[in-house]
């Protein structure tokens, strides 16, 4: 597909808004079923819509059948099935005042509800560290992580007693306005605990383990023992100026087990050797539990390392031993960089585990045998090239399989139990609400860019004569460029861009190695690779306009691409910076990151210590608005009001000193939003619009 005319932009951002993407799914009555989970945005509503499917599996003809119906589901804080699919949990908040309600739900009987209002407060964000939840062995408990429940906060002039007869808990009146730490970025919460909900006959009865799960820690990621009476959380301590969690797999964690046999007592950390330690999987008969570690390398992303812990009877592990440790070096297995562990990840044999780690562009499916450490890959269906795991039953799997130009779509391998890289795929269905005209055969060509043997770039679009090109660096740093399906790519490659997507020294997925050698160099290395990225696809595709280069990032890509308008002035025609990082120096006293300012730019951090004169100095030279007076690329700005990671007060001074200086230069500021620009469907829909009318007039 080709450039279109400016008056159908609007047409073909809504079409792609409308095809419903695939987001999760599971096995269901025995593996014999697989529903599957999926999301459409309606810029009408400024909504974005669940849709549920389920599907019939035949494993012996190696077919699925189409879904007799499709279901519009309400929107749920919490969806969560036991191991056997025979029970679900399902919280909901009404948008009124009457708190949130449980629902548990248990084949042929009634449903049973109870009110959360008195119990706790919002639930994290699913798929969060501190999100969480568990059904017993069976099904007779269920728990969950929530954040604790407000407290009653009160002004001077307000007599409305408090309730309950308990003197000690009198609101504390004026302090209405006190400073509450949260969590930062994307969570907001204050003090997450662990709800544990009996079901005795016909009722629910909710109570907040907070003597076994103390106020030292918030707490997430609860899982049961499927045999013995233990419940295990893993958290993340309280103590000390809480930095943020979101986008970080390095932040100090431990795993805990109480005991719900004796719940007043203090759990046990059962992973006291390691720094941090999440995703908590068991294996069927809980001999087994594996997790992932990272070392206390300072950055916010790092390779991790795979662990098991042998179990016997009791709260205290046998032994512990690495699986599958830190890989240095970028070889043909990179290390482990999980895309995600679902809850069931374990085959039926009780010795390998399924799932999805970045090697390199794209989202590898691995089998992990842990008894020897060894790493197998499995073959996955052309034409797709990175791959997700959303559920194991047996030796069977579920994964979400997509490329660059093509949306995800559902399979499912049945693996030979006796060759496990063996694998049959069945396509499970189409997506219930396909992309309408004019994208309903949605393609999009792209293809890797090695950059001298240092790093890679996708070059995603249709290249024709004076293709335009935009250069289009990650954020992070620590993060990559994958071979996964993006609508906002989607739209300008079919409006005739072709977007060089880099991934820069010091992204993930090459090896710890190559990773660790970006702090202490941001603003020079990262800004040399993408000049050397631009240069490489510009001499191997002599059709792109070398005249009429632009650039565009968001947060550590929005830093470099204010980076690449001052150190390259007349190379590139536009620039769009989304959140950028402006001035580090001036970010570290507002942003929910503080260590990421030092530590990306090579110094020390203490959470006690102030940075001296020579620290702030240092992170401003490393800032691009130190060399602001050679910029005179037209610039437009796009900021959050409520970003937390990159407050915006910094780039709104770079707006107002290229003002100043008569560069052309445009500022939108989204309130309700925050880092990533995505908190609202209208917000997400204008400012890619605006990016696209930015990039043509120029």
């Amino acid at each position: 597909m080709g450039a279109r005319d400016d008056g159908d932009e609007l047409a073909l951002w809504d079409a792609l808004q409308a095809g419903a993407l695939l987001s999760t799914g599971r096995f269901t009555h025995a593996g014999r079923c697989a529903s599957l989970q999926w999301t459409y945005k309606h810029r009408a509503s400024n909504s974005t819509v669940a849709i549920s499917s389920t599907h019939s599996v035949d494993g012996a003809r190696q077919q699925t059948t189409a879904p007799a119906d499709f279901e519009v589901t309400a929107p749920v804080s919490l969806s969560s099935y036991c191991h056997r699919g025979c029970c679900r949990a399902v919280i909901r908040k009404p948008s009124d005042d009457t708190g949130a309600f449980l629902e548990i739900y248990r084949q042929g009987r009634p449903p049973l509800t109870t009110s959360l209002k008195k119990v706790c407060g919002e639930l994290p964000k699913g798929g969060s560290c501190l999100s969480g939840a568990s059904f017993s062995a069976n099904c007779d408990k269920f728990a969950f992580s929530a954040d604790v429940k407000p407290d009653d906060r009160q002004s001077f002039w307000n007599d409305t007693p408090a309730h309950g007869n308990d003197a000690g808990s009198q609101p504390s009146r004026g302090t209405q306005y006190d400073y509450k730490q949260d969590w930062g970025e994307g969570l907001g919460l204050l003090r997450t605990i662990v709800v544990l909900v009996d079901i005795v006959d016909d009722r629910l009865l909710a109570t907040v383990l907070d003597k076994a799960f103390n106020e030292k820690f918030s707490w997430g990621q609860v899982v049961f023992h499927p045999r013995q009476p233990y419940l295990l959380a893993v958290g993340y301590p309280q103590t000390g100026r809480r930095l943020g969690l979101l986008h970080f797999n390095t932040r100090r964690s431990s795993m805990f087990v109480a005991s719900l046999e004796r719940r007043d007592e203090c759990a046990t950390c059962i992973t006291p050797a390691d720094h941090s330690a999440t995703l908590p999987r068991f294996n069927h008969d809980g001999s087994v539990l594996v997790y992932v570690t990272t070392d206390d390398v300072g950055f916010h992303i790092s390779c991790s390392r795979l662990r098991s812990l042998s179990w016997a009877d009791g709260p205290v592990p046998q032994s512990t031993r690495t699986i599958v440790d830190v890989v240095r070096a970028n070889n043909t297995f990179p290390g482990l960089w999980p895309r995600g562990f679902p809850t069931r990840c374990w085959l039926a044999d009780t010795s390998n585990i399924v799932v999805a780690s970045q090697c390199q562009i794209r989202f590898a499916l691995l089998v992990i045998d842990t008894r020897n450490g060894s790493v197998q890959e499995l073959d996955i269906p052309g034409p797709f090239s990175s791959a997700d795991v959303l559920d194991v039953h047996g030796f069977d799997i579920l994964v979400k399989l997509e490329t660059v130009g093509r949306p995800p779509e559902a399979f499912i391998g049945r693996m030979d139990p006796s060759n496990v890289q063996k694998v049959l795929w069945t396509a499970v269905s189409s997506p219930p609400l396909p992309f309408p005209s004019p994208v309903n055969h949605l393609s999009i060509p792209h293809c890797v860019i090695d950059v001298d043997g240092l790093f890679d770039a996708i070059l995603v679009g249709t290249i024709k004569e004076d293709t335009r090109l935009i250069a289009f660096p990650h954020g992070g740093p620590h993060s990559a460029f994958t071979t996964t399906f993006a609508t906002s790519v989607a739209f300008l490659a079919l409006q005739g861009f072709a977007l060089l997507e880099i991934n820069y020294r010091g992204s993930t997925g090459y090896g710890q190695d190559m990773l660790e050698s970006l702090p202490g160099r941001c603003g020079t290395q990262d800004v040399e690779d993408c000049m050397k990225a631009v240069d490489a696809v510009l001499s191997r595709f002599p059709s792109l306009s070398k005249d009429n280069v632009a650039v565009m990032g968001g947060s550590h890509g929005g830093f470099l691409t204010l980076w690449l308008i001052a150190k390259y002035p007349d190379r590139f025609r536009s620039a769009v910076a989304r959140n950028p990082v402006a001035n580090v120096a001036h970010m570290m006293s507002t942003t929910d990151i503080a260590d990421w300012c030092a530590i990306e730019c090579g110094l020390a951090f203490s959470p006690t210590g102030v940075p001296s004169a020579a620290h702030y100095e240092a992170m401003y030279k490393c800032s691009p608005i130190s060399m602001i007076e050679r910029v005179n690329t037209p610039l437009l700005l796009m900021l959050g009001a409520n970003d937390k990671r990159v407050p915006m007060s910094q780039a709104v001074d770079y707006y107002h000193l290229l003002q100043a200086r008569g560069v052309e230069t445009r500022c939108i500021i989204y309130p309700g939003n925050g880092h990533s620009l995505t908190d609202r469907v209208d917000t997400e829909s204008d400012h890619w619009i605006n990016v696209l009318h930015w990039l043509r007039k120029l």
